[in-house]
């Protein structure tokens, strides 16, 4: 469950990517979160992509990881 609602802009991170991590925290694969969010798979590839890259957490399980430390997704 995100935790954020219009914080996110402070972080660098769209609601969407939140949304994105936030399914991926639940331990499903991309493509499952796709089907959720109703969104393509290249679509939540590059969310991830780009949220990695912008917390530079090196990998999903770091860019979980770090949402999940900082409080941003429960």
């Amino acid at each position: 469950m995100i935790a954020l609602s219009h914080e996110t802009e402070i972080i660098g991170l769209t609601r969407r990517q939140l949304q994105v991590i936030d399914g991926l925290s639940t331990g499903k694969p991309a493509k499952a979160v796709a089907g959720e969010l109703k969104l393509t798979i290249n679509q939540v590839t590059n969310d991830i992509q780009r949220a990695i890259h912008v917390l530079d957490a090196g990998n999903t399980a770091g860019l979980v990881a770090t949402a999940l430390r900082k409080g941003w997704i429960e």
